[in-house]
């Protein structure tokens, strides 16, 4: 009788006692599983110490980005604790199972800070496209991003930071609308044609009324700096001056522009920040709140023809379509790149080169959404290095990496690529080697020639940019 079973009675009583009925050592037995259940199902507290204060906010973020299961269990960041300490509350085995995951996550973690010196990064990072990319690059690489907070101060301030200078001089910096400025001249950061399409310049010219472009257009062969008059504005005079992104350029046009408005006899004078944004080409197409898309080009467009021209300078095949390749996310990655060359090598070995890279079908997705990946070196050829290889000429890698898919056709990237200082490449490289007995100078690329480059090897993923994809027969 009873065989096989716990020959023991629970028995419940109104006075929350349980008494356990039954062979001593089946109710023995009986009373450690109940104790057990009683203690796992008990709420109590514990406390987790977190290693970095961001986590009291953060970690809700982190535990969904690790797929860490927090449902059973509450969590309490203690603000006011001298230290970061989140509380765990809930039954005591789940509180238990929860702080066993949660400690080797945590002392997995480290934390670093990356800084951009390009002006208009906040901006970026602080609208929607910025944020979704900072969504994208958390997910990519397991880690949370988060914009520090200190710089924001005087951006949220109305106010004007002044700096005086000798002989009664005053420098302003001011945020907000420069049509707005009391100045007795605006300057307006142009282009070279003077048509005020976008940004300042669009900005002044609806102000100003449709005088101001009318006497930009008359005036749009001359050079330098070019002053009109104000329009419909406040001022006495707007400047128009087409900066480019040469820091010693705009430092001799602000140098002229002071000095003509000390000649008119001019008491102030407006710039806007000039050169601070991530800009997009001005061949794309716009892109709303769009992060990626892909548009073919028209086989009658100078901008084709282009293209198509360098690709059959060498490669002897039949275009069937270019399609332009608008990524914001990879665009901004390579902007940030080029200005780290740029201010480490200056513009003369900046390096900055069309070349081509063939491809499958397969791959095209995860490089004009993602980058090149480096981690496919070799699967071809790493003769000079195991990094990323970008031909000069299209015929090498239309005839030896562009695979043919079912339908017979080929695939190629035209591709803006950062070959900054470079030299030649050994088989054995996984990075360039420094450039002398500074190790952390480095050269940028790797080539297979010195003198006369036939190839590229780049192993910063952020230095290409796949402009246009061939497809071709």
């Amino acid at each position: 009788m009873n065989q096989g079973q716990c020959r023991a009675q629970v028995v419940f009583t109104s006075d929350s006692i349980v008494y356990l009925v039954g062979h001593s050592k089946e109710v023995e037995e009986l009373s450690d599983i109940v104790t057990q259940f009683i203690l796992d199902q008990a709420s109590v507290e514990g406390y987790v110490a977190l290693p970095f204060p961001e986590l009291l906010e953060l970690l809700p973020d982190l535990l969904q980005l690790f797929k860490c299961d927090s449902s059973e269990v509450t969590l309490h960041p203690l603000t006011s604790s001298s230290r970061p300490v989140v509380q765990l509350e809930g039954p005591s085995g789940k509180v238990t199972e929860f702080r066993n995951k949660l400690g080797p996550l945590l002392q997995s973690l480290v934390r670093d800070r990356v800084s951009i010196s390009m002006p208009g990064a906040v901006r970026f990072f602080e609208g929607l496209a910025g944020r979704n990319t900072l969504v994208s690059v958390g997910q990519s690489y397991k880690c949370l991003i988060q914009l520090e907070e200190q710089n924001h101060v005087s951006r949220q301030n109305s106010g004007v930071t002044k700096y005086n200078l000798c002989d009664g001089l005053q420098v302003l910096v001011c945020q907000g609308d420069i049509t707005t400025q009391w100045a007795d001249a605006l300057v307006n950061a142009a282009n070279e044609d003077l048509e005020h399409g976008g940004g300042v310049a669009a900005a002044l010219s609806k102000a100003g009324g449709p005088q101001v472009q009318i006497e930009c257009r008359a005036m749009v062969k001359q050079t330098g700096k070019i002053p009109t008059g104000p329009g419909m504005l406040g001022c006495k005079e707007i400047i128009h001056v087409g900066f480019n992104c040469d820091p010693q350029l705009i430092r001799k046009y602000c140098k002229k522009i002071l000095v003509h408005c000390e000649n008119k006899g001019y008491n102030s004078v407006s710039f806007p920040a000039i050169n601070t944004a991530l800009e997009m080409p001005i061949k794309w197409d716009p892109m709303q709140e769009e992060l990626f898309m892909k548009v073919e080009l028209q086989p009658t467009s100078q901008e084709y023809r282009e293209i198509a021209q360098g690709f059959l300078k060498t490669a002897k095949f039949n275009i069937c379509k270019i399609e332009r390749v608008q990524n914001l996310y990879l665009w901004n990655a390579y902007s940030v790149c080029k200005q780290r060359i740029l201010a480490k090598n200056g513009p003369a070995e900046l390096g900055e080169k069309t070349l081509y890279h063939g491809t499958t079908a397969e791959s095209c997705q995860c490089i004009e959404r993602d980058r090149f990946d480096r981690g496919h070196a070799g699967k071809h050829a790493a003769k000079y290095g195991k990094g990323v290889y970008f031909a000069v000429n299209a015929a090498y890698s239309a005839n030896g990496f562009s695979p043919a898919d079912k339908s017979g056709l080929k695939r190629m990237y035209v591709v803006r690529v950062l070959t900054g200082r470079y030299t030649v490449g050994k088989s054995s490289m996984i990075s360039p080697p420094p450039r002398g007995s500074d190790p952390t100078d480095c050269y940028d690329s790797l080539v297979d020639n010195q003198q006369q480059p036939n190839m590229f090897v780049i192993f910063h993923d952020d230095q290409a940019y796949p402009e246009y994809l061939i497809t071709f027969k």
